[in-house]
């Protein structure tokens, strides 16, 4: 497996493993299983986020936003990531 992921480009492992999870379901890796590395290229900064972004959804290349899911009891937890 090692020697299949080292020569493929990150978005290339993305189709691999959404592929799989098609095929064999969303836990085909186990619960909580993440599998993407974001480049900073694609992070929208939500520091900037507008309020028809918020209803409507963010449009173009910096699609993803940071966040933190919260614990296993489902709890929100309001904290500053510094990993996130």
């Amino acid at each position: 497996m090692k020697d299949v992921l080292d020569v493929l480009r990150e978005p290339e492992i993305w189709e691999l493993f959404d592929g799989i999870k098609e095929k064999f379901g969303l836990r085909i890796f186990g619960k909580g299983f993440m599998y993407r590395i974001i480049p900073d290229s694609m992070i929208f900064d939500v520091e900037n986020i507008s309020d028809k972004q918020k209803l409507e959804g963010i449009k173009g290349k910096e699609t993803f936003v940071p966040y933190d899911k919260g614990d296993k009891e489902r709890k929100s937890l309001v904290f500053r990531n510094p990993f996130i």
